[in-house]
């Protein structure tokens, strides 16, 4: 299995610490994007995604001398297939996946995958990806040559080096024989049990993973919005509540970011609209808190005569430097469309504009004066001096950090 060469398609933040594990199991992995300046970057040793530790990673995964990037898809023996899936909105109809990325991937491979080849597909996909796959290398009313699993990423940002080693992995291969030797591959690669099923299945699973949280979510979020409009303090009811041995309620925040949470349940909902209303409704309600909590703080800076609105994190939640999706991004934007004066503060951004925003440093951030937002936990906003500076302030706090 060590001798076999691997081709991964797709560079970022699953296909680069991916491309660093295999090639670290001893195989000879040829690593290819799309974008001409990702492959320039890696070529010269500097990783260009923000993930602590990954540079130290990857220069050691280097040193290896296992690990390549080309301007081309490589023939190898497995192919990956790690490139975006995001969501198209069209003429306000409800969002849907799009899987152009998956498929202009496996159209490449196509042309020089041969016969008993494995394909591995890691990027999130809609129900049945798996097997348009199937047609696309094995065709219609043909014997299957090509093998073809389905193996869902599981990764937490801010720690997926570790996460991409130790945690269990889901396997759904289109026959069993993919299944097996997707199997037999992934035993050589991580510490976490392995789980085989079929392809729509492990499909299916990844989604309601990030549905189940996205539920969680809306919960604690409508219980923010309820407690607001009825004079209840809601981290202390959550407090309180969570002291039940069967209740676990999280603390809202003002919606949801990331790569996956936001998107993965209108997957399903794309699929199968009358059987996803909860899934749809979870999803509508995290929306609709980051609306609320922009007509809160408008409603604020209007009453309360300050200057500008000063916005405290940037990153879709604590300690990251992960801006995807990010709620805090769409709150700044939406203020400024509203003629809101917007500075914003972020301890993981240096540049002095980020986004068209003026991004202030700590230094400044200590001698300005407005109506101060937090948005985002991170664990510096509360050490002295800055935790004290905020205290002074009119302060609006949606993630809790003034709790107590």
């Amino acid at each position: 299995m060590s001798k076999k060469i691997i081709s991964i398609v797709g560079l970022g933040y699953i296909g680069l610490p991916t491309s660093i594990l295999v090639s670290s199991a001893g195989y000879e992995v040829n690593g290819f994007d799309m974008n001409p300046s990702v492959i320039e970057s890696l070529s010269n040793g500097r990783v260009h995604l923000t993930e602590p530790n990954l540079q130290q990673y990857f220069e050691k995964a280097i040193a290896t001398k296992k690990l390549s990037f080309k301007n081309n898809i490589e023939p190898a023996d497995i192919y990956f297939i790690c490139v975006p899936t995001p969501l198209k909105k069209e003429n306000n109809m409800l969002p849907s996946p799009d899987i152009s990325f998956v498929e202009e991937a496996a159209s490449s491979i196509s042309s020089i995958i041969k016969e008993g080849d494995l394909v591995i597909l890691e990027s999130t996909s809609p129900i049945g990806t798996t097997e348009k796959l199937d047609l696309i290398f094995n065709g219609k009313n043909k014997p299957r040559k090509i093998k073809i699993a389905y193996c869902p990423e599981r990764v937490l940002p801010g720690n997926i080096m570790n996460e991409i080693t130790n945690n269990d992995r889901i396997i759904g291969g289109i026959d069993k024989d993919s299944q097996i030797a997707a199997n037999d591959f992934y035993k050589t690669l991580v510490k976490g049990n392995i789980l085989n099923t079929d392809s729509r299945t492990a499909e299916f699973c990844k989604l309601i993973e990030n549905s189940y949280r996205d539920l969680n979510i809306a919960f604690s979020n409508e219980i923010s919005m309820f407690c607001e409009e009825n004079n209840i303090n809601a981290l202390e009811s959550i407090e309180i509540a969570n002291k039940h041995p069967r209740v676990n309620i999280l603390n809202p925040g003002p919606g949801v970011g990331g790569h996956c949470i936001p998107i993965d349940p209108w997957f399903l909902v794309a699929l199968d609209n009358e059987n996803t209303s909860l899934i749809r409704h979870a999803r509508e309600i995290n929306e609709k808190k980051i609306m609320w909590c922009i007509e809160k703080i408008q409603r604020e800076y209007e009453s309360s005569n300050q200057s500008k609105v000063i916005l405290l994190g940037m990153s879709y939640k604590p300690d990251s430097d992960d801006f995807r999706e990010s709620p805090s991004i769409e709150i700044a934007r939406e203020l400024s469309e509203r003629s809101v004066d917007v500075e914003i503060f972020d301890p993981n951004i240096t540049d002095e504009t980020f986004m068209g925003f003026n991004a202030l440093s700590k230094e400044t951030l200590l001698k300005e004066e407005g109506l101060f937002v937090t948005l985002v936990n991170h664990s510096s906003f509360r050490e002295a001096p800055l935790i004290d500076h905020i205290m002074t302030k009119n302060v609006i706090d949606f993630c809790g950090l003034l709790k107590g």
